[in-house]
């Protein structure tokens, strides 16, 4: 069995981008796809990036409607303001810093929105499983950037418009 992208949370992740048929979207560190696949079925012109080749191979191997292309999260292979919406799920704890790349996320978006899907340490201590993982799940949150650690790296990137979900 493999991971699929959670209908809800796709439906969300949708809503909060403002998808529009006409413009472009950009899923940042997006695994095999299944984030970027589920939300081209609402519409748009998607690109999706990850550092892994093994990755990108693999979310090619499931769909060539998104535009899959090996780069570093710190350096996007695009213009400046390319894309109307961007997109990362579940990945900020695999960057070594958060600034850099949320300033090449503002880089490349025009006038939309970031959408970040993420959790916090509190958030993950918090979870269920941790009555039977404590071990693994403190391990886990300890990888997690803190939420005032996030909102700043978002600030110094240049967002300075920032809600909550």
């Amino acid at each position: 069995m493999t991971r699929c992208a959670d209908p809800d949370i796709a439906a969300q992740l949708a809503k909060h981008l403002q998808i529009k048929s006409d413009s472009s979207y950009l899923d940042v560190a997006c695994g095999t796809g299944n984030y970027t696949l589920a939300l081209a079925k609402h519409g748009g012109v998607w690109s999706g990036v990850d550092q892994s080749k093994k990755m990108i191979d693999a979310a090619m191997n499931k769909s060539n409607v998104v535009a899959w292309q090996v780069a570093e999260a710190e350096v996007l292979p695009y213009a400046d303001g390319t894309f109307s919406g961007v997109l990362c799920t579940l990945a900020i704890h695999h960057f070594a810093a958060l600034t850099p790349v949320f300033q090449e996320i503002y880089r490349v978006l025009a006038a939309g929105h970031f959408v970040l899907f993420t959790a916090t340490p509190e958030q993950i201590n918090k979870y269920w499983l941790v009555e039977y993982f404590p071990e693994a799940i403190h391990k886990s949150a300890e990888q997690m950037p803190s939420l005032e650690k996030v909102k700043y790296a978002l600030n110094e990137a240049g967002f300075n418009s920032i809600q909550f979900s």
